[in-house]
């Protein structure tokens, strides 16, 4: 069974504090009992089945932005802003893309336990992808979510006109494409 970091449990708990206390009422109120435990229970190095995270970020991002289409890449937006602090500071000078991404790679590995992730340029030249091989059991919400991240940590590293899009063809082969944004985008 695939695992992921409770980490993330953690800055959901800041971020319905955040919120205030209405938030993280209606928030425990609609988690399973079992999902409730985890919740409360989290800590940064353990781990939990990657499904019941899931469930757990989704009833989450339906509290922290209800109605919304993106609330689940907001959530990976703010874990990549909880994660990322700084590191693009470190250097003067822009970072190419390629090594954004291969900093996400890295970072793959702190939350999940199954699946190789690895920076990719793209043959034709059309841009670079993040891919995740070897994981088809990835829940969409968790690739939601790195959609997300990625994109935060784009623009956080200074490339505000770039786009991530998930081309999810291959199971085997989780990608999330990164390339300018198109007119009407």
């Amino acid at each position: 069974m695939a695992k992921y970091r409770a980490g993330a449990l953690i800055l959901l708990r800041k971020l319905l504090k955040k919120r205030g206390k209405p938030h993280e009422l209606v928030f425990l109120r609609l988690l399973a009992p079992e999902d409730e435990e985890v919740y409360r229970t989290a800590e940064h190095m353990k781990w939990i089945p990657v499904e019941q995270a899931a469930q757990i970020l989704i009833t989450a991002a339906q509290v922290l932005s209800p109605r919304d289409p993106w609330a689940l890449r907001k959530l990976g937006r703010e874990e990549a802003k909880d994660n990322l602090r700084g590191v693009f500071k470190k250097r003067s000078g822009p970072y190419s893309v390629f090594v954004i991404l291969l900093q996400v790679a890295r970072i793959w590995r702190n939350y999940h336990d199954q699946g190789r992730a690895k920076a990719v340029v793209e043959a034709d030249g059309s841009g670079n992808s993040f891919v995740v091989e070897n994981y088809p059991a990835l829940p969409e919400a968790n690739r939601e979510i790195w959609a997300g991240f990625i994109q935060e940590a784009v623009e956080m590293a200074g490339y505000p006109t770039l786009d991530v899009r998930r081309r999810e063809t291959n199971p085997l082969a989780w990608k999330w494409f990164v390339a300018e944004r198109q007119p009407g985008d």
